[in-house]
């Protein structure tokens, strides 16, 4: 079983707890809980930048609690990590009409091309994206394509997947 990772879980493992609203949305505990299960778990080698974009928005606005050498450190050990296996965007063959589809739907391009790479390669993609998960399980277009290419995925939501995996 494969579990392809949204940028957002990643986000521990580079120095940076997700909260909002002051409650814990995802942190390094529920990573380290993630990385315990008998899985194989993906990211896009596209999550690496973003990542850094983030943390980069965070350090401009004063809101970064590590050195963006620390965060730069965090991603080369993510990278070369041996229990996440990177998926790289280029080499992939890529429908093209597929992507544009699928931005038609959802606006942010690398959540497009990170939820398309998840269908060819995992049996689940877990996001945090509410808008990313209603806007593609609405579309009768995306759910049809899916069911195409990847008759067993699923799109799990936050913690979801520890529920399904149980």
């Amino acid at each position: 079983m494969s579990i392809f990772l949204d940028t957002s879980f990643l986000f521990p493992y580079i120095g940076i707890d997700l909260y909002n609203n002051g409650k814990k949305k995802w942190v390094l505990a529920d990573l380290k809980r993630l990385m315990q299960l008998d899985c194989e778990l993906l990211y896009s080698d596209l999550s690496l930048f973003e990542l850094y974009a983030k943390a980069l928005k965070l350090d401009i606005k004063g809101d970064l609690n590590i050195s963006l050498d620390e965060i730069h450190s965090n991603l080369i050990v993510l990278s070369k990590s041996n229990r996440f296996t990177k998926i790289d965007y280029l080499p992939q063959l890529v429908e093209h009409d597929i992507i544009r589809e699928l931005k038609n739907i959802h606006p942010d391009t690398l959540d497009v091309i990170i939820l398309y790479l998840s269908i060819g390669f995992a049996d689940f993609f877990l996001t945090m994206d509410e808008t990313l998960k209603k806007t593609i399980t609405s579309s009768p277009f995306c759910m049809e394509w899916i069911e195409k290419q990847n008759s067993n995925f699923k799109i799990c939501f936050n913690n979801q997947i520890f529920e399904i995996l149980k």
